[in-house]
């Protein structure tokens, strides 16, 4: 059985969500914002996921991670269960952390070198805090990254949003 969704976040404006629901698209994943602050909250998550969940779409939400460190990607988790919280008991899809090319760079240029060894230790960090809050969790990665960056080995207990 396969699925439709879509992923949105500011970047994509404002959403029809009654025209997403008739284009028969079943799951939204909304970013939730980035970074450690909740300044950093995406400046549309609260329209998109009330928007879906009014559409009656089911929804998860990702949070785009520049954490250097496990004790920075602990603080993203930290600062998305704030902004996630209201919604909490209508998120029905997991929360993914998010690292990235974009993520890679800022590391680099605060001076850290991200390996393997650290990508996966945030993700854990990240994910292991969400899931002890009560949420599903998983990790959205591309190939490039499943082959290069992430401890597949280590990331198998968690859903991988490909």
């Amino acid at each position: 059985m396969s699925m439709r969704g879509i992923d949105v976040s500011a970047h994509n404006g404002l959403i029809d969500w009654q025209a997403v629901k008739d284009a028969r698209i079943q799951f939204a994943l909304i970013r939730a914002g980035y970074g450690n602050d909740v300044s950093q909250k995406d400046l549309f998550f609260d329209r998109n996921i009330q928007g879906a969940i009014n559409a009656g779409i089911a929804v998860g939400v990702y949070w785009f991670s520049y954490a250097t460190s496990v004790e920075d990607a602990k603080k993203e988790a930290e600062t998305c269960k704030t902004v996630i919280s209201p919604y909490k008991d209508q998120i029905t899809w997991p929360v993914f952390f998010d690292f990235e090319y974009d993520s890679v760079r800022y590391s680099n240029q605060q001076g850290v070198e991200p390996n393997k060894t650290l990508v996966t230790d945030m993700a854990i960090a990240f994910l292991d805090t969400m899931a002890s809050a009560g949420y599903k969790v998983g990790n959205y990665a591309n190939p490039d990254f499943c082959r290069n960056w992430f401890d597949m080995d280590r990331m198998s207990g968690y859903t991988l949003w490909l």
